[in-house]
């Protein structure tokens, strides 16, 4: 997984087979996240093969996963970076909804799909609210603060990118959780713990439009007309 894949970091496993002595099947389990070891090597040896991925399912309340892709054009193209973000909150009463975990991966800031694990430490515990998207973003800078020689080049650019996914990130979560609160005030028996309340969905002073980018709208269509005045 380099920089032209949406990386996946959450809590998934590699299944590697490989046949031993009596033809005996051996198995082992790599995590996806320790699976690339540097720029084009894989944990994975020339009498192996992936038998399976082992894929966590996702909570059916208060847990989102993201993944976002930034490439020069639209289709068909390396990305410049990628991530894949994962997000659980809890509500709390007098208080909104903590972070109680998150993980951030990231293609395209290093030579292979990077963790950034200072910064989502430092996530963890806080409320997802304004204050701490704007606070953790410099985390991510710090944590990312590649040098001016890096290959790729545009180090400015990517860190940018990073930070504004993060942004995004965050911006999508409080879409998804106003959902959530909504199915549980009218459906109780989807979460039954939470039935008789749920805290209010926290607020951003400037919540951009996020369900929809340019990648995901559809595409214009192109209008050519003849010299006899018809267009096709």
């Amino acid at each position: 997984m380099g920089s032209g894949s949406v990386p996946f970091p959450f809590g998934g496993k590699v299944i590697i087979s490989s046949i031993g002595d009596n033809d005996v099947i051996k198995q082992r389990s790599v995590a996806v996240s320790d699976f690339c070891l540097s720029y084009r090597k894989v944990n994975f040896d020339v009498d192996e093969v992936i038998e399976c991925i082992e894929v966590p399912v996702a909570k059916p309340v208060f847990e989102y996963i993201f993944h976002f892709k930034q490439a020069r054009r639209r289709e068909d193209d390396i990305s410049i970076v990628t991530s894949g973000m994962r997000i659980l909150v809890e509500p709390e009463i007098g208080a909104g909804y903590r972070i109680c975990e998150v993980s951030l991966a990231f293609g395209g800031m290093a030579s292979t799909t990077v963790m950034a694990p200072l910064t989502a430490h430092s996530l963890k515990g806080e409320l997802l609210c304004e204050e701490t998207a704007n606070s953790v973003r410099k985390q991510l800078l710090s944590e990312f603060d590649l040098p001016e020689n890096a290959p790729g080049g545009q180090i400015l650019y990517r860190k940018t990118l990073a930070a504004s996914f993060l942004h995004r990130f965050f911006l999508l979560t409080i879409k998804e959780l106003e959902k959530d609160i909504q199915v549980i005030r009218t459906k109780h028996h989807l979460s039954d713990k939470y039935s008789q309340w749920v805290p209010d969905p926290p607020t951003f002073q400037a919540l951009e439009e996020t369900e929809c980018s340019f990648i995901d709208a559809r595409k214009p269509l192109l209008v050519m007309t003849l010299p006899n005045g018809k267009g096709i």
